[in-house]
């Protein structure tokens, strides 16, 4: 999970000509927030594996942007083994709902910039 600098909460918090990193305690707040949620969905998430056994993570900043990112390990009971369970886990599908899939467009599609063009934020940036 990474941090967005565009969540509302943090933009509410900017005033005129200030960005993500002239508010460090506000970015950090939010992240935790939104991790503590996103770690309460995993807890209930995968219901055909059973109970967490446990959850590890570990937060990071980025290199270059000061972004906070978490790498998280979930244990499950049981194995997801059989595909009918993976598959109501994952999905590789676009959503039907325009907004939904504006989204999935912008923010989880990766896509490399062609050579032409200067390098991405994301991928490519030199710090």
């Amino acid at each position: 999970m990474t941090c967005n600098p565009k969540w509302p909460e943090i933009k509410s918090q900017l005033r005129s000509g200030q960005n993500f990193s002239d508010v460090p305690i506000v970015v950090a707040r939010v992240f935790r927030r939104r991790l503590a949620l996103f770690e309460k969905a995993l807890h209930t998430m995968f219901r055909n594996a059973g109970k967490v056994i446990y959850l590890i993570r570990s937060i990071e900043f980025q290199k270059c942007r000061g972004l906070p990112h978490a790498h998280i390990l979930i244990k499950l009971e049981r194995d997801c083994v059989e595909p009918a369970h993976i598959d109501s886990i994952i999905s590789a599908s676009m959503p039907s709902s325009p907004e939904d899939a504006d989204l999935i467009q912008k923010f989880m599609i990766h896509k490399h910039p062609r050579e032409s063009d200067p390098p991405s934020d994301y991928c490519q940036r030199l710090c």
